[in-house]
């Protein structure tokens, strides 16, 4: 189990740092867009949770992916210093845990989706519903639904605690 839903504590410039390693400048660059967009990305888990997707960050020549990526997040994430160094380190691994099992596809998965109209969320969050969830942003359920039918490897299956009247609609 990982907790998606805290922020990672540092600086983003300390992030993109870590790009700093003995790569050729044209895959140090892509780090570096990489490692910005990864900790914007992570930014918003107080509000976003699992419905942070790290594949939208796609790798092209000026952005490392996710996969890429991973080693270097679990880096800035444990290289965090401040006086809650060890409070971090939680939150640290957390996330870093998190953006791996948030990047996995499930053969299974069983769950109780909220349920809330969009209307009713937090404007940063209804943004972030209607530019990566089209098709379902009308509910936060649906749009959790659409999140879960997107890690389901091909053949899988969602099991989910659903109203009754939704069988008639």
């Amino acid at each position: 189990l990982a907790c998606c839903g805290i922020a990672p504590k540092g600086k983003k410039e300390d992030w993109v740092k870590l790009a700093n390693t003995e790569q050729d400048d044209i895959k140090k660059e892509r780090l570096k867009g990489g490692l910005a967009r990864m900790y914007d990305l992570f930014q918003q888990a107080p509000e976003l949770g699992s419905l942070i997707d790290p594949t939208t960050i796609e790798k092209d020549a000026f952005t490392s992916d996710f996969e890429e990526l991973q080693p270097f997040l679990e880096e800035a994430l444990n290289t965090e210093n401040g006086n809650k160094a060890n409070e971090r380190a939680v939150i640290a691994s957390g996330v870093a845990k998190a953006g791996v099992i948030l990047n996995q596809k499930f053969t299974c998965v069983l769950t109780n989706v909220p349920f809330k109209e969009t209307k009713q969320l937090c404007a940063s969050l209804q943004t972030y519903i209607q530019s990566h969830y089209v098709k379902s942003k009308t509910n936060l359920a649906t749009v959790f639904i659409d999140r879960i039918m997107g890690i389901l490897v091909k053949g899988g299956t969602l099991s989910i605690v659903s109203p009754h009247e939704w069988l008639f609609l």
